[in-house]
């Protein structure tokens, strides 16, 4: 039976004390622990955290740099106070939470959840929690996989300090050398096992080593895993067994005996330990069955997954009675944990698998699709389009003013539909249809992308600068498409003086992103006004000559809303333009969605969301920073992977 949680500080202190583990050295279970949590749920960074009366100590720890943190800060408090499980979206959404030191600085946690580590007794001695510097959503298997393994961390801690208790047992009865020797060997055996099945999500390879092993360990004549029915019938899915005693590996088995009712109480944890089936109290019928596989003493203790009933964890002794001791009955019961667990994985893992390959399907049929149906209706556009202009030129003067409009009209729909099918398509392909990335020099690339505009930009005015551009991996006709979108962009919602635009780019390792939000005096006098401020000689100019030209430059620029463990360049493109309301940041890289009407602006409204399906595909992050009047600044991130094959970061 699950204990009360237990509000006494002083007795959750000294059970804290018992277990030892404070200041001790890593260990690798802990360590596969927090791994595991981070990897289901998805997050950065995952923490075994305890907790005595000053501080927060991290036995092991993932995706965090610091051993401990003072007790007053983070969130492992709120576990305590709700005495359960706790998961907070988005630290910003809540005022109380968005001042906590762990959010204004370093680790910058924008994302929590929390299980705390209750012992048997009750005692809350930590917490296993999840963060991230993204908000993010747990569902319902991801929750239940992060209780599952808090019950993992306190098994190890039980294990623990049995282990210490064993110890203190052979300093002090030196007569049981040998069953001490024993008994460390067991414990040893089962980290082994341990290990085997959280390094596999095979099922049959999990339920094969734990059963081979288990016999082994025990010394039991036979050990085998029943998976149950609703009906308590079920089937014997793997065995080890010693020669000489029946075979029952995959024979379907119902036990008379075996009701509802204790199916049930296996669901609930019960555990069934036999020393002599002979002399037990327990039915005819049920003393009959187990006979008929020479079977003279058992141990059972159920497999669970999230709290139902999976099957069962059995050792058979057939050669004579034995006396079970908690040891084993103890560890039966941790090997059932780590194969409830291990079932859980598998479970998970076939699912993604599925919805991975539903995805690549699905992906696969819309390209198709987006292939022929701008195939199939590009032509018909340009017949319409032809006609059209057929029509036009042969009854020039025989049409009135509003025939002519008319059909200056579907000529133009036309136009814009062929205009909106090739965006579509170039959309759909971005991911399927990329070129390998290779090193590429950015200024070459931005180049390009001017020499697209450049109609567009003389007819406006437009000057364009830029600081020196870097080396980077990338597809380049991919990344010349953003440089051009967003170029483009700027020029098309300018106001009515000329546009001004300025290509910057800075590169950063993670101690950079961990600087917080100083803004740096070029990011203070962002704007229309203020841009011009920079001396011509600072870096690259595009203007009415078309010269293009850049020389070192010192400018930096504000970091990026989430630090970043390895280097990355940060471009930012920077505008004096209309600008747009913060609540539009979001939805202007959505696909199809408009913030102006056809009339005033053109566009199908796909440019943005094929600049950040790029970005993506290219392992980094795009957003934007604006305000009305003022223009923008669109920044987005691309890897540092140039500078690992070449030692020259910026080119010429």
């Amino acid at each position: 039976m699950k204990a009360e949680f237990n509000n006494d500080e002083a007795a959750r202190l000294e059970a804290l004390r018992q277990y030892q583990i404070l200041d001790t050295e890593p260990e690798e279970a802990y360590d596969n622990l927090a791994k595991l949590a981070a990897f289901i749920c998805g997050t950065s960074i995952a923490l075994v955290n305890f907790i005595d009366e000053n501080r927060q100590w991290f036995k092991a720890k993932l995706g965090i740099d610091v051993p401990e943190m003072p007790r007053n800060v983070g969130f492992s408090y709120l576990c305590q106070e709700k005495q359960g499980f706790v998961v907070v979206p988005d630290t910003l959404a809540d005022e109380k939470f968005a001042k906590n030191p762990v959010v204004t600085s370093y680790p910058y946690v924008r994302f929590y959840a929390g299980v705390p580590l209750i012992t048997p007794e009750g005692d809350m001695v930590g917490t296993l929690c999840v963060l991230d510097q993204v908000p993010r959503q747990l569902n319902q298997k991801q929750v239940e996989a992060l209780v599952a393994l808090s019950r993992q961390v306190i098994s190890q801690l039980e294990l623990r300090r049995n282990l210490a208790q064993v110890s203190r047992f052979a300093e002090e009865l030196t007569q049981a050398e040998a069953e001490l020797k024993r008994q460390n060997l067991r414990s040893q055996l089962f980290s082994e096992i341990s290990l085997k099945i959280r390094e596999s999500l095979h099922l049959p390879e999990v339920l094969k080593t734990t059963v081979t092993e288990v016999q082994k360990l025990l010394q039991a004549d036979r050990v085998l895993v029943f998976r149950l029915c609703a009906d308590g019938s079920g089937i014997v899915v793997e065995e080890a067994v010693l020669p000489g005693w029946p075979i029952v590996l995959g024979q379907n088995i119902l036990d008379s005996c075996f009701h509802q009712d204790y199916v049930e109480q296996y669901r609930r944890g019960r555990v069934s330990a036999i020393v002599d089936i002979e002399q037990a109290n327990i039915q005819a019928c049920h003393r009959e069955f187990l006979q008929q596989f020479g079977v003279k003493a058992n141990l059972v203790v159920p497999i669970l997954i999230r709290d139902n009933i999976w099957g069962l964890l059995i050792a058979h002794q057939c050669g004579s009675p034995r006396q079970w001791t908690s040891f084993e009955l103890e560890l039966l019961q941790q090997l059932a944990n780590q194969i409830g667990i291990a079932l859980s994985q598998a479970q998970l893992l076939e699912q993604e698998t599925r919805q991975r390959h539903e995805l690549t399907r699905s992906n696969a049929e819309l390209e198709q699709f987006a292939y022929v149906a701008s195939h199939d209706l590009q032509e018909p556009l340009r017949m319409v389009t032809s006609y059209l202009q057929l029509l036009e030129k042969k009854y020039n003067n025989q049409l009135d003013s509003n025939a002519e409009q008319f059909i200056a009209y579907a000529v133009d729909g036309a136009r814009r539909m062929q205009t909106l099918i090739n965006d579509l398509l170039n959309y759909s392909r971005v991911s399927s249809r990329g070129q390998p990335f290779e090193q590429v020099d950015c200024k070459v690339i931005f180049e390009r992308a001017i020499a697209n505009l450049k109609v567009a930009i003389e007819e406006c005015g437009g000057e364009i600068t830029h600081d020196p551009l870097p080396l980077v991996m990338a597809d380049r006709t991919q990344l010349a498409q953003v440089f051009q979108n967003l170029i483009g962009n700027a020029i098309k919602f300018r106001k009515e003086v000329p546009p001004r635009i300025h290509i910057g780019v800075v590169r950063r390792d993670r101690e950079d992103g961990e600087q917080g939000s100083r803004k740096t005096e070029e990011q203070e006098n962002r704007g229309a006004g203020k841009q011009g401020s920079r001396g011509a000689g600072e870096q690259g100019r595009v203007g009415k000559n078309n010269l293009i030209s850049s020389s070192p430059s010192s400018s930096s620029y504000p970091h990026s809303p989430l630090p970043t463990q390895n280097s990355e360049w940060l471009f930012s493109v920077q505008d004096n333009g209309i600008g747009l309301e913060s609540q539009y940041a979001e939805r202007i890289f959505v696909i199809f969605q408009r913030l102006h009407g056809r009339s005033k602006y053109s566009g199908t409204g796909i440019g943005l969301a094929i600049c950040k399906k790029i970005i993506e595909r290219h392992g980094g992050r795009i957003w934007v920073e604006s305000e009305p009047g003022q223009g923008s600044t669109f920044y987005f991130t691309i890897p540092d992977r140039a500078s690992q094959s070449n030692s020259h970061g910026i080119g010429d």
